[in-house]
């Protein structure tokens, strides 16, 4: 479902499967993260080396962990 390419197709595949809850979770490829902040860059960076490390991946951030329910990103600064 998923293609190798970050285009605007893929994009809105990704969120209406999200929105759609089409995924039971998280994957290999895929992870969600309630909120952006800067405090928190070093789990990003690990994240983003397994994904680098094996077939790639999203780090989508503003969806529930658990639930991936869309609630965007609010207050990001911190």
């Amino acid at each position: 479902m998923i293609s190798d390419k970050l285009s605007s197709e893929t994009l809105t595949t990704l969120f209406t499967s999200i929105k759609n809850k089409e995924f039971s979770g998280e994957t290999n490829n895929l992870e969600f993260k309630e909120k952006y902040g800067h405090k928190n860059y070093s789990e990003y960076m690990r994240t983003m080396a397994a994904f680098a490390n094996t077939s790639g991946g999203y780090l989508i951030f503003g969806i529930h962990d658990f639930t991936q329910e869309l609630i965007g990103l609010r207050d990001w600064t911190h």
